[in-house]
């Protein structure tokens, strides 16, 4: 058998495209990338950077994102965003603006004898407290992870009522505690208790 009589199969022709629809694609799409050039907008948003974890329980926790920046000199800059409305809080919670002056004397004086309380970064509180009939300066708004380095401070814990309480001796350590405790949790406010009482 002679197989080279055998008619080949023909293939389907493909027709060719117009090519005048290719050319008005590309031609939308020169004039859509040229369009997308020319619109730029500029917006200021603040960036904090650097070592963050020691300081993020003082950041806001409004968007908890870390975000990969870079600028058009080529800087690569990782941070965290910080809405505008919350900046004045986390500069106050980083002690570096409108924070109270009050040497950590005048302090102790003030918590003793109940006059005044102190906010301290981290959300913790320092407030004179009545605890058994006596007076005390108590301690609150810490985390379990914060205890043993209020401890070894020099804090004094003790379980009252099934809870964990903390405690800045009233004895002669405790200005030195205090001072020990507002170099490590920055004073960031201090609230008039006479007034609210």
């Amino acid at each position: 058998m002679d197989t080279s009589a055998q008619p080949l199969r023909s293939e389907p022709r493909l027709r060719a495209r117009p090519q005048t629809a290719h050319v008005e694609r590309r031609c939308d799409w020169l004039r859509t990338r040229r369009s997308i050039r020319t619109t730029f907008t500029t917006s200021t948003f603040h960036i904090v950077t650097g070592l963050l974890l020691p300081i993020w329980r003082r950041l806001p926790d409004h968007d908890c994102q870390v975000y990969r920046i870079q600028t058009d000199a080529g800087e690569r800059i990782i941070g965290r965003h910080i809405a505008p409305t919350l900046v004045a809080t986390m500069l106050r919670n980083l002690g570096i603006d409108h924070v109270p002056a009050l040497a950590p004397q005048d302090a102790w004086t003030g918590l003793v004898e109940g006059r005044i309380g102190l906010q301290l970064a981290d959300g913790l509180i320092l407030r004179r407290s009545r605890v058994m009939n006596d007076h005390r300066i108590e301690l609150i708004g810490f985390t379990d992870a914060f205890v043993p380095r209020l401890k070894a401070l020099g804090l004094i814990s003790e379980i009252i009522s099934w809870k964990l309480r903390l405690f800045i001796p009233t004895s002669e350590k405790g200005p030195s505690i205090l001072a020990a405790l507002l170099d490590r949790h920055t004073l960031v406010g201090v609230t008039d208790r006479a007034a609210a009482a």
